[in-house]
């Protein structure tokens, strides 16, 4: 029955899709603008993301962000449900802070472990999770760009929603071989910036949705930041006292 409920959850969050209208050029600039003006806000976010059709059955990704610039914290724990047995869940963190940047994982023996770790612009240390919170702000990753007709409300927030095709990679200079498949995205900002929804939707090759891929939702959002919650997880350690 749980699988079942998850499911109809998630068609029934994927098919509440705005209406789209056609926008202006400014659209690309605008969306880029709201998805950076994330970067100035002070909040804290929880958020679930999931994959329509589960490629591990009875897993789960819960993500977290809490940040008082200039401290950006991200937080990933991703459980996985075994057919037999206990949950099996792993943590990772990913921190910039007045101090520097750092990678943080909770290991079975010791805890939470921090290093000191160079970490670029991204916003989470995965490819299919930061195409939602940091692709859209650059007006040039897409093809195309619409704003929708009117505004949503997720979470208790009121936010604004665009439909964006991104560039494909033939597109870009020095890129590889562009893959065959090909996506569209519906993402949802609050007006502070915060990303209120997100869902890659899978295109056919005549350019139509055929099949939505993954989707990730805020589930609680708020403006007060605590300072116990922008400090590191655990004590910051040599990367080889880790491999004794």
């Amino acid at each position: 029955m749980k699988k079942l409920g998850f499911a109809v959850l998630g068609f029934v969050l994927l098919g509440s899709s705005c209406l789209f209208r056609n926008s202006p050029q400014g659209a690309a600039d605008e969306l880029a603008a709201l998805a950076a003006k994330g970067d100035e806000t002070t909040y804290a976010a929880v958020y679930r993301f999931s994959f329509v059709q589960q490629f591990a059955p009875g897993q789960t990704t819960k993500l977290e962000i809490v940040q008082q610039p200039p401290t950006f914290i991200r937080r990933v724990e991703t459980t996985t449900q075994p057919e037999t047995g206990k949950p099996v869940s792993l943590t990772a963190w990913y921190i910039r802070n007045a101090e520097g940047a750092y990678a943080c994982t909770e290991f079975e023996k010791v805890g939470v472990r921090c290093q000191v770790k160079p970490i670029d612009a991204a916003t989470f240390g995965s490819a299919k999770l930061n195409v939602y919170f940091d692709t859209p702000r650059d007006a040039d990753a897409f093809s195309s760009v619409r704003k929708a007709a009117r505004p949503v409300r997720i979470a208790g927030q009121q936010g604004t929603c665009f439909e964006a095709v991104p560039v494909s990679a033939s597109a870009r200079p020095g890129s590889p071989e562009p893959s065959p498949d090909r996506f569209r995205y519906e993402l949802c900002y609050a007006d502070d910036g915060v990303l209120l929804r997100g869902k890659q939707t899978t295109l056919d090759d005549g350019g139509t949705a055929d099949q939505a891929e993954s989707f990730v939702q805020v589930t609680s959002v708020s403006h007060v930041v605590e300072p116990r919650e922008l400090r590191l997880p655990g004590p910051v350690v040599d990367p080889d006292s880790l491999q004794e």
